[in-house]
C-alpha cells in the first residue's frame, strides 16, 4: 500500500514539535491510553477473524452455527452411525475395526489421524468406520460444544485490553479457564511493549490462521492507525491552522 501524503507543514519540520504539542492536545490521552485503545481494536479484529469466524463474512451466532455444522459434517466422514444388528460379528459388513470396542476415546484417536490441517477430506468417506449411532451422537454433541475454544485462546488480550459483548461473545468465553491465553504490557520510559499470545493445542488451520494473523496486523491494524492518525490531524489542523489539509 502506497504511503499517502497526509499533510503539508506550511512553515516546514519546524512546525512538526509544535503539530505533535498540540495533537496531544486535542487527544487528550496518554501514551499508554493511545496504545490500549489501538491494541483493543487489534484483538476484536483478530477474534473477528479466528475459525468459526471470519470477519465481516461471518461472525457472532451465526459463525457458531456453521462451526457446529462443519464439525458433524467432517466426522460424519470418518464415521457412519449403524444399528447394533450390522455391528455383529457375523454381519459380513462388520470386520477389524469396526466391532472393536468403540469409546469415546478411540473414536476421538481415529478422527484426529483422519484430519489433514483440521480438515478431513471427502476421500475419507468411502471407508467410514460403522459405530453405534448413540455413540456417534454422543462423540457429535461433545466436538460441537468445543466450537469457540480456539477464539477462546485470545481471552488473556481480551481481558487486559477491555474486549467484552458482541466482540468476545459467551459461546467463547465459555472456554476461558480451559484453554491456554497470556497478555502483557510492559511499560517503560522510553517504549511500551505489548504480547499476547493463544496458546490452543487443537488448532484447526494453523496455516489459515497465520495468513488471517498477518492480514490483521500487516493491512486492517494499518487501515485502523490510519484512521484514527487522519481524524486526531485532521482535528489539530483545523485549531492550529499551522498545516494544509489535503
Amino acid at each position: 500500500m502506497a504511503e499517502e501524503n497526509l499533510l503539508t507543514l506550511k512553515n516546514g519540520a519546524a512546525w512538526g514539535a509544535a503539530l505533535a504539542v498540540e495533537l496531544k492536545r486535542q487527544v487528550k490521552k496518554s501514551q499508554e491510553e493511545v496504545m490500549r485503545d489501538f491494541t483493543k481494536n487489534l484483538v476484536s479484529e483478530i477474534i473477528a477473524l479466528t475459525p468459526p469466524q471470519a470477519g465481516k463474512h461471518r461472525r457472532g451466532v451465526a459463525a457458531k452455527k456453521r462451526g457446529e455444522r462443519t464439525t458433524e459434517v467432517h466426522i460424519r466422514r470418518v464415521f457412519e452411525g449403524v444399528t447394533k444388528r450390522k455391528l455383529s460379528p457375523a454381519n459380513p459388513l462388520a470386520t477389524g475395526a469396526h466391532t472393536q470396542n468403540q469409546t469415546i476415546a478411540w473414536m476421538a484417536a481415529t478422527h484426529k489421524r483422519a484430519r489433514r490441517k483440521g480438515r478431513v477430506e471427502r476421500s475419507k468417506s468411502r471407508h467410514r468406520h460403522k459405530v453405534m449411532k448413540g455413540q456417534l451422537n454422543k462423540y457429535i454433541r461433545m466436538r460441537k460444544s468445543k466450537v469457540g475454544a480456539f477464539a477462546a485462546g485470545w481471552h488473556a488480550a481480551a481481558d487486559e485490553f477491555g474486549v467484552r459483548g458482541r466482540n468476545f461473545p459467551a459461546w467463547m468465553r465459555r472456554h476461558q479457564g480451559k484453554v491456554g491465553s497470556s497478555a502483557k504490557i510492559v511499560i517503560r520510559k522510553d517504549n511500551i511493549h505489548i504480547r499476547f499470545s493463544n496458546k490452543v493445542r487443537f488448532a484447526g488451520d494453523v496455516a489459515i490462521m497465520k495468513r488471517r494473523l498477518s492480514w490483521a496486523m500487516g493491512v486492517q491494524a494499518d487501515k485502523a492507525l490510519r484512521k484514527k492518525m487522519r481524524k486526531g490531524l485532521k482535528d489539530a489542523v483545523e485549531r492550529s491552522k499551522i498545516v494544509d489539509w489535503k
